[in-house]
């Protein structure tokens, strides 16, 4: 089924759709951007759990880690180490690209980086969601996740 809650959805919006389903390495980063995104839709609807398997249930990090390792990519297991530490560009929300990891601070407090889900395009975003009980899709114009965006982190 579809879930849908306050801008909410398991269901993949066409214009952000990925059909993306092979890799190889010659692969231009636009591809390789639709092939992780593809990887993120596939765990659409999957269960959120404090305790992933990585496999049929995600934790908030752990699903966006999975989505990079799917390509070969080492993205840290910790959301904080996410959204603060490595090589990865900080990226302002008017230059998002498909497939940069997008930063939230959903808790009140100073970390600016509780939360993260990978830019869909559009506007959208892809997550496991604590709130919504499984992988979601969510819009950046929501008004929560408008208030509460830190910034985006360009892997690719």
């Amino acid at each position: 089924g579809t879930y849908n809650s306050k801008g909410s959805s398991t269901t993949v919006p066409a214009a952000v759709k990925s059909t993306q389903s092979y890799l190889a390495r010659s692969m231009s980063k636009t591809k390789y951007a639709n092939y992780i995104i593809y990887a993120a839709q596939s765990r659409l609807g999957c269960a959120y759990s404090k305790s992933p398997n990585n496999t049929t249930t995600f934790s908030n990090p752990s699903f966006v880690r999975s989505c990079f390792a799917s390509l070969g990519y080492s993205v840290p297991a910790n959301v904080q180490t996410i959204g603060h530490k490595g090589s990865y560009a900080y990226i302002s929300r008017k230059s998002l690209k498909r497939g940069d990891i997008v930063c939230f601070n959903t808790v009140a407090d100073n970390d600016l980086s509780d939360h993260v889900g990978i830019y869909l395009g559009g506007g959208q975003f892809i997550h496991a969601s604590s709130g919504g009980g499984r992988v979601m899709i969510s819009t950046l114009s929501n008004s929560y996740y408008n208030r509460v965006f830190s910034w985006g982190r360009r892997v690719l």
